[in-house]
């Protein structure tokens, strides 16, 4: 072999040499970059799942808290709620439930629709108090299952509702049974074949 022609491999393959260790200086660099955006995208994943935590646990207990009095009112000592979030197939539920005597019971299943009425009052309030709009809740004989003493306690939660929260409630109520005691009652009655709304006195 002629010294030219060897020379000439060796610059060839010197040339081979610095493109590939220029290759390697390149990958580990977009190596460096990836774990670096890895260990980013790890550490914004924790952060979000840090908050996620913390306003689930703000949630329930606020709404765990609000449903628990207005139990604790209608149904003194009768019954305890609570609720938890869970992940199922990567999304996060909310689980509701009574706990009654240290047994887990379905709201639904736990008794009569008074208590599923009061609890689905409390839970429409909660979300009422969240928002940031003008807090008026119109009911339409919400409490319709509720009789005997519980249904007397109504009012009492209403009251506390519209004094402490500044919640405006406007509500039809159902005549059967006691009536719920309200700051301001009307009837609609028929004059002359037009319906007109009238104050109740008393």
């Amino acid at each position: 072999m002629k010294l030219a022609e060897a020379q000439l491999k060796l610059a060839k393959a010197e040339g081979q040499r610095e493109a590939l260790e220029n290759a390697v200086a390149t990958s580990k660099a977009q190596i460096a970059k990836l774990e670096q955006r890895s260990n980013d995208i790890t550490q914004a994943v924790l952060t979000v799942q840090k908050i996620a935590n913390e306003l689930q646990a703000n949630i329930t207990a606020f709404f765990s808290t609000c449903v628990q009095s207005a139990l604790d009112i209608v149904f003194p000592g009768a019954y305890k709620f609570c609720m938890e979030f869970s992940s199922r197939r990567n999304q996060a539920e909310l689980d509701m439930w009574l706990d009654r005597n240290g047994e887990k019971v379905s709201a639904l299943d736990a008794a009569g629709g008074g208590v599923v009425d009061v609890i689905s009052f409390a839970l429409r309030t909660c979300c009422l108090l969240l928002s940031k709009k003008r807090p008026v809740l119109f009911l339409d004989e919400p409490f319709k299952f509720i009789r005997g003493e519980a249904r007397d306690r109504l009012g009492e939660l209403l009251n506390l509702l519209s004094v402490q929260s500044h919640v405006q409630i406007i509500m039809v109520a159902d005549v059967a049974g006691a009536p719920i005691e309200g700051a301001k009652r009307f009837r609609i009655g028929i004059e002359g074949g037009v319906s007109r709304l009238l104050p109740v006195e008393g």
